[in-house]
């Protein structure tokens, strides 16, 4: 399975709960997934302060090989780059993670069953 992992700094701000943040659902996705898959991360509109720490927090925490994206494409140009992406890839399962997903123990088994049984080949967990 091959990730995509979409954030940024910028964007439209929403009443969320203070443990949902970037840093924050980064941490809980390399915690709770601790996948061995190819990954990017795609930084749209990130501060370099916010890189950094993701790039520390891959290092730290991410047993896979990841690739870090830096795009300036806003929210709606970056989305279509990734489905740009997502054409490229054929024949392969890819996840689509953006920075406000929290993961439970799991999730990643689920979406491989969930992926096992549909004949989609990409999808994300506001589809499931």
């Amino acid at each position: 399975m091959y990730i995509i992992y979409r954030c940024s700094d910028k964007g439209n701000p929403k009443d969320k709960p203070e443990w949902i943040g970037l840093t924050a659902c980064l941490r809980n996705f390399l915690t709770q997934v601790r996948s061995t898959d190819t990954f990017e991360i795609w930084c749209d509109n990130c501060e370099d302060a916010t890189a950094e720490r993701i790039h520390a927090l891959l290092d730290e925490l991410c047993p896979a090989k990841y690739f870090i994206r830096r795009t300036s494409l806003g929210n709606s140009g970056s989305f279509r780059a990734v489905l740009r992406e997502l054409d490229a890839r054929d024949a392969e399962d890819i996840y689509l993670v953006e920075d406000d997903y929290w993961h439970l123990p799991g999730a990643l088994d689920i979406l491989r069953e969930a992926l096992a049984h549909e004949s989609a080949r990409s999808t994300t967990f506001y589809t499931l």
